[in-house]
């Protein structure tokens, strides 16, 4: 017979068993594995499309990248405020199943050879949109899902996101070989297979049940950040110091690739993936 301290005590279970058996938790790593595949392969896409293929000046890809990603500061915010007031799952959902028909949309403008600067900009725009406003939801679903297990499901999303953002880069720079085309084709069914991962996830309640607008939402939060003086210091040093290195990272060092080097669109991927394994 066994005594009460040979009892097997189940609150005291390794949280990362108790996390990999949560279904909930693998179907939502499912999507955005998936998502993060195709969102990976966007960032490169982008860039090779407009130097290495359209071979624009650096002043234009510099203004055109802005113009695609400037939009989503805003539009994060929003979907902040929405993923709140509504059942994220649904709202991420919505957002996938609209996203494929933006590389479907570039496959047909390349099929007609029409492809240019303002085609790759109505296509940038549009991932940017879907990047940036299912983000938060994808944050409150993953803060759902993992229940007691929190920093153990945080570090197993972060590892996957770094592992499928080098696999869809090395998919992405692939474009030189196989053609645009298939590559833009795999970047939707990645994130078709994201939306049905997604649909399986059990409906969930909204966090937030009051009637306020989403511009009061919006308007609290950063009013929050702004009391919380770590928070605010945390997100300023972000942003200058993304203004300051992502801008290189994300058109002069492709332009080294290409203008300096010679380079493709393999070996600009390859680079970066070196870059993110670091």
């Amino acid at each position: 017979m066994l005594r009460g301290r040979d009892t097997p005590d189940l609150t005291h279970m390794n949280q990362t068993d108790i996390i990999w058996r949560n279904q909930e938790f693998r179907l939502y790593l499912g999507s955005t594995a998936f998502s993060g595949i195709a969102f990976a392969m966007q960032q490169l896409l982008l860039t090779w499309i407009l130097i290495g293929i359209l071979e624009l000046p650096a002043t234009q890809v510099g203004v055109i990248q802005a113009a695609v990603g400037i939009p989503g500061i805003f539009l994060m915010l929003l979907g902040g405020a929405r993923a709140d007031g509504v059942d994220p799952r649904i709202l991420l959902f919505q957002v996938y199943s609209l996203a494929p028909l933006l590389p479907l949309f570039l496959i047909a403008i390349i099929s007609f050879e029409q492809l240019g600067v303002l085609s790759v900009l109505l296509w940038g725009l549009g991932m940017s949109v879907v990047v940036s406003y299912s983000s938060p939801a994808q944050q409150v679903i993953l803060n759902r899902v993992a229940s007691s297990a929190v920093q153990k499901a945080v570090s197993a999303a972060t590892a996957i996101g770094f592992m499928v953002q080098m696999l869809g880069l090395g998919v992405a720079g692939t474009m030189d070989a196989l053609g645009l085309m298939p590559v833009l084709s795999f970047q939707a069914l990645c994130i078709v297979l994201g939306a049905f991962a997604v649909r399986r996830l059990n409906p969930q309640v909204p966090i937030r049940t009051s009637s306020d607008s989403t511009l009061n939402n919006i308007l609290a939060g950063l009013k929050a950040v702004y009391r919380h003086k770590v928070i605010l210091q945390v997100l300023t040093i972000n942003f200058v110091s993304s203004i300051f290195n992502a801008g290189t990272f994300m058109t002069v060092f492709p332009f080294i690739i290409k203008r300096v080097y010679d380079g493709d669109a393999l070996l600009l991927s390859m680079m970066m993936i070196i870059f993110y394994g670091g």
